[in-house]
């Protein structure tokens, strides 16, 4: 079951109501209320996709705020609850770099006007795909972007750019031949020396994503690994191209810092005093609201607190008629996803 509310809050200027956007409310079976999100999201995407083709306007990707058991009739209810605007103190930063910088820069003003122009291509794609939270859309970002070098990358390596889907029947000569995805193969097995097993796994989704395949759940397919694997032979492959030694392309193959997945704090714990009844009349529903996050020290115990990364954050509830006690948290933060491997080494 979705309900969807539309978001209102009276204007600083005028006291009128202004519309800000959408609250999804779904019921769905999860054995803990973190494990909700997930389905809940699904089900909150596909509404915003009707909404949005029904009335032709753009709907953004849906946030994860709270869930809450309600299917206890105790008034004890577990919760879980995602924090993504953290204060600064609890971001992560990767310092600047002069010689990853003038590496990339010097080898692309070297480089010959068709390189270049496939190679900004290239990294407008990558930078694109580090903007979004959406594995999948992350996943066709990293994918075009390869395949704006995948031309150059058949030239440079001698690699086939057509095969044959059809001959003649008569005489046996190719009469339909079609592009290949040769240089992008390259990249992902011998630029990052990845296993041909992740190629074909990533080529086969690449197709079922694409070619709209009825029956496609992206949840079973593993996104992450391979939105990874495809990011690394991008940067690869762009290094390749612009002729970037081994020692000037390492720093660039970090992990991705994406603004959108760092960081993410989840709360979980019990709210008392809460009834089913209340929960689901109420147009507001209990949460917590992080009121301060502390640095490393001692601090004054607080009953809404919680440790984690060296740092103490403090919270305060809305729903001051609920009780609360908070009993675990994890905090996702840039690095927290285990890169890929590396190569030793770049093949030119």
């Amino acid at each position: 079951m979705l309900q969807v509310h539309n978001w209102t809050e009276p204007s600083p200027w005028s006291g009128r109501p202004l519309h800000l956007g959408l609250e999804y409310r779904a019921r769905c079976l999860a054995s803990v209320p973190r494990g909700a999100f997930e389905p809940a999201t699904r089900a909150a995407e596909q509404a915003s996709n009707f909404l949005s083709a029904a009335h032709g306007v753009a709907v953004s990707s849906v946030g994860r705020v709270i869930s809450i058991d309600i299917d206890q009739q105790s008034p004890r209810r577990r919760f879980a609850q995602v924090f993504e605007d953290l204060p600064g103190d609890a971001h992560q930063t990767r310092p600047f770099s002069y010689d990853a910088l003038r590496s990339l820069t010097t080898a692309h003003n070297a480089a010959d006007d068709r390189t270049r122009k496939a190679v900004d291509r290239a990294l407008w794609h990558l930078r694109k795909s580090a903007g979004v939270d959406d594995l999948v859309q992350q996943f066709i970002e990293l994918w075009i972007g390869l395949d704006a070098v995948n031309g150059l990358l058949q030239v440079l390596h001698n690699l086939p750019n057509e095969q044959t889907v059809r001959r003649c029947g008569n005489c046996g000569q190719p009469t339909v031949s079609i592009g290949t995805t040769t240089g992008i193969k390259y990249a992902v097995t011998s630029l990052a020396a990845l296993p041909a097993k992740l190629w074909r796994t990533i080529r086969e989704t690449r197709q079922s994503l694409l070619h709209g395949r009825p029956g496609f759940d992206a949840s079973a397919h593993d996104f992450p690994g391979m939105t990874e694997a495809l990011r690394i032979a991008l940067v690869r492959a762009v290094a390749a191209l612009l002729r970037i030694g081994q020692d000037q392309v390492s720093p660039l193959m970090g992990p991705a810092m994406r603004p959108t997945e760092s960081p993410t704090l989840v709360v979980w714990g019990t709210f008392t005093h809460v009834s089913l009844d209340l929960l689901l009349r109420q147009q507001s529903l209990p949460r917590l609201v992080l009121d301060a996050v502390i640095p490393e020290g001692p601090v004054e115990p607080h009953p809404l607190s919680t440790v984690i990364d060296g740092l103490t954050l403090r919270f305060r509830q809305v729903d001051a008629g609920a009780g609360c006690t908070i009993e675990g948290a994890e905090l996702r933060t840039f690095g927290s996803r285990s890169p890929l491997p590396l190569p030793p080494r770049i093949v030119q």
